[in-house]
This record gives structure tokens, C-alpha cells and sequence, in this order.
């Protein structure tokens, strides 16, 4: 199985201050080496929300 992240998953694992940091990161750590992807519109959605911060 392959997981496909969104841009809400993705933010909380890179950023610390993020409210769900924790359990994303907990969670990432459960699936173990199990295969996980994102797609362009993800990845650009985190790079337009990294990129302004307020």
C-alpha cells in the first residue's frame, strides 16, 4: 500500500510549531518503511504555504 500525502500531512511533519506535528510525526514513524507519495499540486501547496508565512 501506498500512502499519498496532502498538503496538511506534509506541513505538520516539517513544521514543529504545527499543531499536529506530533502525531503526524507518530504516525509516520507507525507505517514503518511502507510507501508513501505526493503529487505536484501537493508539493506546490506546501511550498505556497512555507513560503508566506504570516
Amino acid at each position: 500500500m501506498t500512502f499519498l500525502l496532502d498538503v496538511n500531512v506534509l506541513i505538520a511533519l516539517i513544521d514543529p510549531s504545527h499543531i499536529g506535528h506530533d502525531d503526524a510525526h507518530e504516525w509516520f514513524a507507525s507505517i514503518g518503511q511502507t510507501a508513501w507519495a505526493t503529487c505536484p499540486i501537493t508539493e506546490n501547496g506546501v511550498i505556497r504555504i512555507v513560503g508566506n508565512p504570516e
